[in-house]
């Protein structure tokens, strides 16, 4: 997945250290929308251009039409909950209802949350002998690289510690033989890093993911929705509001 941005060479490549404000974001105003059939081919190298582009303030959207390997690419989203806000599983929906959604996520001029850089443990099973395997992987510590932004009502964004304030971990169920969900990271991570707060204790971060061994065999292959003439006149909808909104 290679995507030329504007400004691109103003942009942060591999840091993980620095904290940006977001008004000092350079691809704040830029919007990247991703079609796929779920497939992946090289996850750590599309992992790392997301993680740079997010890091840098892009906002990235994902309409997944095949439903495979959600557990990739909510991570390469950056969610957190089971709910995604910028990801979109559209194997069983019409693409009228999936653009319209789409549309009015992109339109929308809600105060936008911190993006944090997080560490997490490597998906470990569960001790009790079960039918259905579950994976968890724990939060071990975060720290924030680009601030959340203020909305022209004056509300602001989660921050990071407002975030991950109640997340402790995030857990896979695995109906598959071979299933090995892996953790995504840009980088090694940096020693200097928020450490979870006592107030980390409590729900678990359920996240809703991808169940088998898709990631272990992906091949993606990015597409666009199949019902052309519909799908296309919104998407031509959807250029022009984005033009009037930039």
């Amino acid at each position: 997945m290679t995507i030329f941005y504007p400004k691109s060479d103003k942009f942060l490549v591999g840091d993980t250290v620095k904290e940006l404000e977001y008004a000092d974001a350079v691809g704040k105003d830029v919007v990247v929308i991703i079609f796929t059939n779920g497939h992946v081919v090289g996850p750590q190298l599309a992992y790392n251009e997301a993680f740079d582009a997010r890091r840098n303030g892009v906002r990235l959207f994902v309409v997944n039409r095949g439903g495979k390997s959600e557990n990739f690419w909510t991570q390469l989203l950056g969610c957190h909950y089971s709910t995604c806000p910028n990801y979109i599983s559209a194997r069983t929906i019409n693409p009228i209802v999936y653009l319209d959604l789409l549309v009015s996520r992109i339109v929308s001029k809600s105060a936008r949350d911190a993006v944090c850089l997080e560490k997490w443990t490597e998906y470990v099973p569960n001790q009790v002998p079960s039918d259905v395997k579950i994976m968890t992987s724990t939060l071990e510590s975060f720290k924030t690289l680009v601030k959340e932004s203020i909305d022209e009502r004056n509300n602001r964004g989660r921050t990071c510690d407002e975030q991950l304030k109640n997340v402790q971990s995030r857990q896979i169920m695995c109906y598959k033989e071979g299933c090995n969900p892996t953790v995504y990271s840009r980088t090694t991570f940096p020693e200097l890093l928020s450490k979870k707060s006592d107030a980390q204790s409590g729900t678990s971060d359920n996240v809703r993911e991808a169940t088998g061994a898709e990631e272990d065999r992906n091949e993606r292959e990015e597409s666009l929705p199949a019902d052309s003439e519909q799908a296309e006149k919104y998407l031509r909808d959807l250029e022009a509001k984005l033009d009037v909104v930039s």
